[in-house]
């Protein structure tokens, strides 16, 4: 049995034509393109391989292909290149169908898990079935498939939320799938891997029913999760190199799914305002074109005409004038009509999967022209480990910049106001004064974390996960680190350990009123505290109120936090507000309202206008310029910031700043003991006792992250998929509760 059924290439004759007129000059078939963007406007592609060539173009002339996987910064672009990073926003490869695209977003939001978890190959390589060319030589084993499978739909997920424009070129109606459940594989089994089983695997050439249904659904699931996201939908003029269509030709069979694909795309563009088209297809195929926008394979589309194609697309959305196009990097000259194919395959440097088909069956790319290059050796010396050990421990999705553009770089700026607050005992020159100001650095991070935990509950109510997976995710990315911090610090200081039970249970930021001190050098636990009882009751009242009434909930919360914060509320609790979950339950909601865009902006205002109007009300208006007053002015520029960094570009660029943001959780946990024990053991000073805080907190955390974090998160999948787990999970949880609140009662003051 042949490992993939597709029929013979047909002669290439038929693709031949003998022109001798030279293409006429600028045709410009583009009407009724309502699409505008900006050099900052964040534009995300994905699809066939002619999408490749929007995404080179679109960087060259200066604009901003977004990239939310674009590989470790210390791997050369050579090893980008090779393992798939950078071709397109998103490590995904190839997307040729609309029903591949669709069911790429129910895989990023949990909604559908195909039964084919892997390929391996004779050699025990493993393949991801649905990526088999992105890995040069495939995964050691399933276990690293999959995580880098999870980190790259993590991507995907934030791809999807935070792009400004997304552009998709639709590129084939046939697909081969699976019968169990109907999984869409990039391509035939058994042409990049795995093997071609009639009993498992089908082929089926989609409708223009089907594919207008698919790109509906995908049109519909991103506007929930991104209502200001535009849609650029076009078609690629690359025609099939083979078919598996029953008694039909390869030209019948590219006529057939380019008018497929072209009905389908213009039904959705009439149905929807934010989806536009765009006629790629129609500039390369159109008769003004003489036959000459293919190089000598007939099918390779030419440079000259991606150039054409792109200049189109920039001056209709961009308005890039012909010499602002011409302005952009120049592209090499080619030197003869004949070896077109092989400068553009140079040139240009496209993957695409469809070049497999012409191969004998089992024959994998490893050189030649169109062929993915082999991976490039890992360089010699410390430098090669070092890529080596980074290549190994990838942080989530593999590239410091990888992330939601700008937040890493605002909790990295959280982390390091609060360390340098924390730490400034140790420096004598730091004034008291702005030691204090280290809370809005908390503030900070309450916004952030406001912020991702609202995205991923909304995403989750609306795709139907179960809640549970949320509580599963909190507690495997809390509570293996605390633990542990609690642990040693019990250990280090013993006179402490009773104080532990509080923070077991999460509610140490009340201690203070019960006569009980925190535990030892963790006083930072505190805000962890109040962000995990907010987001015990968070769920629940999106639960009930659902998204419909979530910008009023959201308005009479932040507006009560700021009155409860200003005293314009009484409460009976003996302790600063600044340590309760409703004196801090403004800054997480206004972090909350980011999630929502212009509703939450919106309700976000309104509260913060109508408590300024209480509170002068109630003071005077002289009292708007006291100090609490500036503490507010503050608060109010920290929630600018995220909003706008969120839904308009980031305001911080910066490595360092990204790379602290990944390890703030850890630093944050850690630092305060560290800055304890420099100041015991060390000194004050500025440049001993703060080499050995930054550095020692910094050590700890990387360890800490890939020691205890990542560890911890493996576990995750297991949870998810199994209750019984789940059911364990929540017994120990309310054993460690049991435990603590006996430990709690028993200290308390007697009268």
């Amino acid at each position: 049995m042949p490992s993939h059924p597709y029929k013979e290439l047909p002669d290439t004759a038929y693709w031949r034509r003998a022109v001798a007129a030279p293409p006429p000059g600028d045709v410009d078939p583009v009407v009724g393109f309502g699409l505008t963007i900006t050099r900052e406007s964040r534009v995300a592609t994905a699809g066939s391989c002619f999408a490749q060539h929007i995404a080179r173009h679109l960087q060259q002339a200066g604009f901003c292909h977004y990239i939310v996987e674009d590989g470790h910064p210390v791997l050369t672009q050579a090893v980008r290149q090779a393992q798939g990073y950078g071709l397109y926003s998103a490590r995904y490869g190839n997307i040729y169908t609309a029903r591949q695209l669709m069911q790429l977003m129910q895989r990023a939001y949990g909604e559908f898990t195909p039964e084919e978890r892997a390929w391996i190959e004779p050699d025990g390589r493993v393949l991801d079935p649905f990526r088999p060319t992105v890995q040069p030589g495939g995964f050691v084993s399933i276990a690293e498939m999959e995580r880098d499978r999870a980190q790259h739909l993590a991507s995907v997920r934030r791809l999807f939320e935070s792009c400004d424009v997304f552009v998709f070129t639709l590129g084939l109606t046939e697909c081969w799938l699976s019968r169990a459940d109907g999984a869409v594989f990039p391509v035939c089994p058994g042409v990049e891997g795995g093997g071609f089983d009639p009993v498992r695997h089908a082929f089926h050439n989609q409708t223009a029913a089907e594919v207008e249904a698919d790109l509906t659904a995908f049109v519909e699931r991103l506007k929930a999760v991104n209502p200001a996201a535009q849609i650029v939908l076009t078609v690629s003029p690359v025609p099939l190199v083979a078919t598996a269509e029953p008694d039909s030709h390869v030209l019948a069979a590219t006529t057939h799914a380019k008018a497929v694909l072209r009905v389908a795309a213009e039904t959705v563009r009439r149905r929807y305002r934010h989806v536009h088209y765009f006629p790629s297809y129609e500039i390369v195929t159109g008769a003004h074109n003489r036959g000459r926008a293919f190089g000598a394979d007939l099918r390779s589309v030419s440079e000259e005409s991606v150039t054409h194609v792109m200049r189109l697309f920039l001056a209709h959305a961009a308005g890039v004038t012909d010499a602002e196009a011409k302005a952009a990097p120049p592209r090499p000259a080619m030197e003869e009509p004949d070896p077109s194919e092989r400068l553009s395959a140079r040139i240009v440097a496209v993957e695409c999967d469809e070049e497999a088909l012409d191969r004998p069956a089992g024959e994998r790319r490893v050189d030649g022209e169109g062929a993915a290059p082999p991976p490039p050796p890992s360089p010699g010396g410390w430098r090669g480990a070092m890529v080596g050990f980074l290549d190994r421990t990838r942080i989530d999705s593999t590239s410091l910049k990888a992330r939601i553009g700008g937040l890493d770089e605002l909790r990295g700026l959280a982390t390091l106001w609060v360390m340098l607050c924390h730490g400034g005992v140790l420096f004598d020159w730091l004034p008291l004064a702005i030691m204090g100001w280290g809370m809005h650095g908390v503030v900070l991070f309450f916004m952030v974390s406001g912020y991702l935990i609202t995205r991923i509950l909304i995403g989750q109510i609306r795709s139907g996960e179960p809640l549970a997976h949320f509580f599963v995710r909190r507690t495997l990315r809390i509570w293996p680190l605390m633990l542990v911090v609690l642990a040693v610090g019990a250990v280090a200081m013993p006179q402490f350990a009773h104080s532990v039970a509080f923070n077991l249970l999460l509610v140490n930021n009340y201690a203070l009123g019960l006569g009980i001190e925190p535990v030892f050098r963790t006083d930072v636990m505190w805000s962890l505290a109040i962000e995990e009882q907010f987001y015990l009751l968070w769920p629940l009242v999106l639960l009930a109120l659902g998204l419909r009434f979530l910008p009023l909930a959201l308005f009479g919360i932040i507006l009560a936090g700021f009155c409860f914060d200003a005293g314009l509320l009484t409460t009976p609790w003996p302790m600063p507000l600044s340590r309760t979950t409703y004196g801090c339950m403004q800054y997480i909601t206004l972090g909350a309202a980011v999630a929502l865009g212009r509703q939450g902006l919106y309700a976000a205002l309104a509260a913060i206008a109508a408590f300024v109007g209480l509170f002068a009300l109630k003071t005077g208006a002289h009292a708007l310029a006291e100090f609490r007053s500036i503490w507010w002015g503050v608060t109010f520029a920290l929630f600018a910031a995220v909003y706008l960094t969120v839904h308009w570009r980031p305001l911080l660029r910066s490595s360092f700043l990204a790379f602290t943001g990944r390890l703030c959780y850890g630093l944050y946990l850690i630092h305060f003991f560290i800055s304890w024990l420099t100041l015991t053991r060390v000194g004050t000073g500025w440049i001993v006792p703060g080499a050995v805080y930054f550095a020692g907190s910094y050590a700890l955390a990387i360890a800490s992250l890939h020691l205890i974090e990542k560890p911890a998160l493996l576990l995750r999948p297991a949870l998810e998929r199994s209750r019984r787990a789940q059911l364990w999970l929540l017994i120990a949880v309310l054993i460690s509760a049991m435990v603590a609140l006996i430990s709690i009662l028993s200290r308390l003051p007697r009268t």
